[in-house]
């Protein structure tokens, strides 16, 4: 633990995407503000929360985000995790992320996500 900084609660994938959306709308109710200034992303069990994330990763255009979630998710998951649930400013985002923070840092990566993103059911 960093002198002078607060250990962050563990927060759930919907908690995250519930104050994110809510912190869109003005309302900061849910939790102090520190919770909306970065997305605290941790790696989506199954589906759902990786639906919950992607939506509050993409309301807010969080390329630096999508990036980390990308960075934590088995490329192999994507076909799963997806389903045929990806919407098309979700889909641009994902690419960017790809492009603009890991294509340097890890190539292979970004191979292995673009290509089990093409094996998604919802490009079939």
């Amino acid at each position: 633990v960093n002198e002078g900084h607060k250990e962050e609660p563990e927060r759930t994938s919907e908690e995250i995407a519930t104050d994110c959306l809510a912190s869109e709308k003005g309302d900061t109710s849910n939790g102090p503000q520190e919770f909306y200034e970065k997305l605290s992303i941790t790696k989506p069990n199954n589906a759902y929360e990786f639906g919950q994330v992607i939506n509050a990763i993409s309301t807010r255009k969080d390329k630096e985000a999508c990036a980390h979630l990308l960075s934590i998710t088995e490329p192999k998951d994507l076909p799963v995790l997806l389903s045929n649930k990806l919407e098309g400013d979700a889909f641009i985002l994902l690419i960017q992320s790809l492009k603009t923070h890991l294509i340097e840092k890890d190539p292979s990566l970004v191979y292995q996500h673009l290509l089990y993103l093409s094996k998604a059911e919802r490009f079939k």
